[in-house]
């Protein structure tokens, strides 16, 4: 009675293994680069969020995003609150802002309402792609 394996066998289980990762690997990546794109469309709702009640309760509040650094900076008056990087350097993914502008301050009243023109910023890895636009009042609407 023989026991073990023989390299045909080895060698026909490496093969399948090797096609099934194959196949497995660019549905993985795409939803890796989605998640990615979700979560920081979300961190942009939520410093939107935050950005508006700062600006309820401090009086004036600004929320400034860079498309270079995909980075956003919240502050209000002359105190930085927060300083998010979603982009590239943290393997996240690029932003485009409305217009393809390098720059895009939000600023916001003491009554929580957006001083600024609408505008669209736009977040992608990959194929993965997803938007945020903000009305001129601060309304946030999820693309």
């Amino acid at each position: 009675m023989r026991t073990g394996t023989t390299l045909l066998e080895l060698l026909t289980a490496v093969v399948l293994l090797g096609v099934l990762s194959g196949l497995a690997v660019p549905a993985l990546t795409r939803h890796r680069d989605r998640a990615v794109v979700l979560v920081a469309r979300e961190r942009v709702v939520g410093l939107i969020g935050a950005a508006r009640r700062l600006g309820y309760e401090r009086g004036s509040a600004t929320l400034r995003f860079e498309a270079v650094d995909a980075r956003a900076i919240l502050f209000s008056g002359a105190d930085t609150l927060q300083d998010v990087r979603l982009g590239p350097g943290l393997d996240g993914p690029a932003m485009r802002l409305g217009n393809d502008r390098e720059e895009l301050e939000l600023n916001f009243d003491g009554l929580g309402l957006g001083r600024f023109a609408s505008t669209t910023i736009r977040l992608r890895r990959g194929d993965e792609q997803a938007a945020v636009v903000v009305s001129s009042y601060g309304r946030v609407r999820r693309r």
